[in-house]
Formats: structure tokens, C-alpha cells, sequence
């Protein structure tokens, strides 16, 4: 990797903490009865899905920002440094996760033995753990991805991993070209969704064609992100409000998610250099941890609900207490607070530690690069 490094986006960061807890909300819905009114007037918590795309936008850009200021043939990127740095970041995290996973799996299997009660059992089949633990779970080969379900976009994303040098240099080489190719690809993905269903929340099957496209639409912003450096701040700032306009109301108004695509480019291009009001309030201290907790976050959540899940039905039995609005507020608190808090201390002593292990193993230094 080169020496000079591009300086971090902090609005990203900040984008992606807050895209993480949106997620957190939307499998809320997995969980439990007596929904409170916010969740019956909203659609932001139910089509929550539709940030994961956010997410391949994000991941193609700033992938394309770190690595794709270069000239191919004078310093072309290494291609295994790259490999050992994606995997330094997604990985060891993603086996902390799975194993907590196995362990929930593993005691309710014993409770259930204990007490007699086969419902307790958290049935994800155990001949499906190899193809989650290789990350090749979203690739259409095994079927639906059932363990530590958000990592199937991790999985999808390894696939774009696996593309993205040869992408790049052919980006690199013919700029005008890759962008064409890559607009087409994507249009023609999101076509077909858009006429078809409707709906993004697609995990296996298309999977892989997902990921791709988004990917593949940030890397094409990223190429062309030159054109947002020639805008005035003032009317970078109106584009950054109505993208966010635009999304709130797409999200509760059209239910075809497909339409959401073009304002999250808008959004991720309006503050790729931190300039306008909407950067600036996404610059606040508690946002910026909140990006850098942001993968964990995401990867962890549903660990998390899964415990919430056994105890605290128990626990409301135990208490004589019937489920209503006022336990589903609690549930809710209890979700994200408890997500926010375990991420937290996996950043600091699993994430941030194993990242630079690996690194120091097999690229003999920490990384340089900003967090991506």
C-alpha cells in the first residue's frame, strides 16, 4: 500500500454507525409481540434490509478511495497485502460472533435436556456451520444463510473482495469504460429487482448479485467524486438535505426499494469530503464512535437478541408480568443498548487487536490505511 494515505471520511464513519443501528431495528420485528406505536407508524425499523445496500455503495467507494489514487504500473496494488487487510477486518470478528452463536446453540440444547423442554432448542442445523465459517454461505451453493444471519453480507462482500483488484486496475486503466460497465451491470440488476418484486431483502439466490451492484455503484461514485469537489458548500449542503429527505420519504411512501439506490449515492457523494451541514452534525464525537462500532454493531446484534430471546420471556414468567407495550419499550432499550455496549468492548479488545495481529503476521507491520 502506499505511504500517503488518503485522509478518513469521518461523515462515512458516521453514516455507517448510524445505517448499523437501523439494521439493529429491523430485526426487531423478529422479536416478540405488542409492538409500540413507533414501529406500526413507521417503515424505517421494517425495510431497515435496504441499508445493507447503503453499505455495498459504501464499501465500493471507500475501498476505490483508499486504493485507486494510483498509477496501476507503478504501484500496483499488492494483491495479497489486500487480501490479508480485508480479511484482518471482517473475519475475526465475524468467528468471534459465529462462536457465540455455537455456544447459544449448545445451551439451549442443554437446557432443553435439563428441563424437558425440546421448544427451548435453537434449531440451526449443525452440517450448515462449515460453508458460515468459510463465509461462503450467501454464494447460492448451500442454501439460506441460517447461523449469525447478517454475515451473509459479509459473505457477499468477500465475493466482491475477490474481484475488486482486477476491477480496479481495469478502472484505473479504463476509466470511462469501467464506469460504463459498471452502470450497466448495476442498472441491470436493480432493473430487474425493480420490475420484479420490488424488494432488496435478498439473502440467498441474488445474493451475490446484490452486493455486487452496489459495490460496483460505489465504485463508479468514487471515480467520478471529482465532479462533487466543483460544487459550492452551500448547495452541497441542499443536496445532502434532500438525499436525506428523499430517503425518509421513499422509505415510507414507495415500497420499491430499488428507488432508494440513487439518493444513497447522492448522499454518500454530497459528503465524501466532509464539507456542508450534514457533515458537520455527522462530525459529532458520539457519531464518529458510533462509526467506529459500527461493524461490530452490525455483526453482533442478533447474538445479542438471540440472549434476549431466552431470558427475557423467562424472566417476565418468572416476574408474572404479561408482554405489553411498556416490556416491548424495554426489549427495545435493552436491544440497543446491550448491542452498543458488546460492541464497544469487541472494538477494543477483539476487533482493533486481532486486526492488528493478523496484520503484524503476515504483512510485518500495523495497518496504515484508515479503517475501511
Amino acid at each position: 500500500m502506499d505511504k500517503q494515505q488518503p485522509p478518513l471520511i469521518i461523515s462515512h464513519g458516521s453514516l455507517r454507525g448510524i445505517a448499523a443501528l437501523i439494521v439493529v431495528g429491523y430485526h426487531l420485528q423478529f422479536f416478540g409481540d405488542n409492538k409500540i406505536w413507533l414501529e406500526d407508524i413507521t417503515c424505517i425499523w421494517s425495510r431497515g434490509y435496504v441499508w445493507v445496500d447503503f453499505f455495498f455503495i459504501l464499501s465500493g467507494f471507500i475501498l476505490t478511495y483508499v486504493y485507486g489514487d494510483r498509477d496501476v504500473h507503478r504501484t500496483p496494488l499488492k494483491i495479497r497485502d489486500f487480501y490479508v487487510a480485508r480479511l484482518a477486518r471482517v473475519y475475526p470478528l465475524h468467528l468471534f460472533a459465529l462462536c457465540v452463536v455455537v455456544c447459544y446453540r449448545v445451551f439451549t440444547q442443554f437446557y432443553a435436556r435439563i428441563t424437558h423442554s425440546p421448544n427451548a432448542i435453537y434449531t440451526v442445523p449443525w452440517v450448515r456451520l462449515p460453508d458460515h465459517l468459510l463465509l461462503l454461505q450467501s454464494w447460492g451453493i448451500f442454501g439460506k444463510p441460517v447461523w449469525n444471519i447478517p454475515a451473509w453480507s459479509i459473505s457477499t462482500e468477500m465475493f466482491a473482495y475477490l474481484l475488486f483488484p482486477l476491477i480496479l486496475a481495469f478502472s484505473i486503466s479504463y476509466k470511462k469504460l469501467a464506469i460504463a460497465a459498471a452502470f450497466t451491470v448495476a442498472c441491470a440488476f436493480y432493473g430487474f429487482v425493480g420490475m420484479s418484486s420490488g424488494s432488496l431483502d435478498i439473502i440467498d439466490g441474488w445474493a451475490l448479485a446484490r452486493g455486487l451492484a452496489g459495490f460496483l455503484v460505489g465504485m463508479s461514485l468514487c471515480l467520478t467524486r471529482s465532479v462533487w469537489l466543483r460544487i459550492p458548500e452551500k448547495t452541497i449542503t441542499a443536496i445532502q438535505v434532500s438525499s436525506v429527505l428523499a430517503i425518509v420519504a421513499l422509505i415510507e411512501l414507495l415500497p420499491n426499494d430499488t428507488f432508494l439506490i440513487m439518493p444513497f449515492v447522492i448522499l454518500i457523494g454530497a459528503t465524501h469530503d466532509d464539507r456542508g451541514v450534514v457533515a458537520d452534525g455527522l462530525s459529532w464525537a458520539p457519531l464518529r464512535k458510533l462509526g467506529d462500532w459500527s461493524y461490530s454493531i452490525y455483526i453482533l446484534h442478533v447474538p445479542v437478541l438471540l440472549g434476549l430471546s431466552f431470558f427475557y420471556p423467562r424472566i417476565l414468567k418468572f416476574l408474572s408480568i404479561e408482554p405489553n407495550g411498556l416490556t416491548r419499550f424495554i426489549v427495545i432499550l435493552l436491544l440497543f443498548g446491550l448491542s452498543i455496549m458488546s460492541a464497544s468492548l469487541t472494538f477494543a479488545f477483539i476487533e482493533k487487536p486481532a486486526r492488528k495481529w493478523v496484520y503484524g503476521k503476515f504483512r510485518g507491520s500495523a495497518p496504515a490505511s484508515p479503517v475501511v
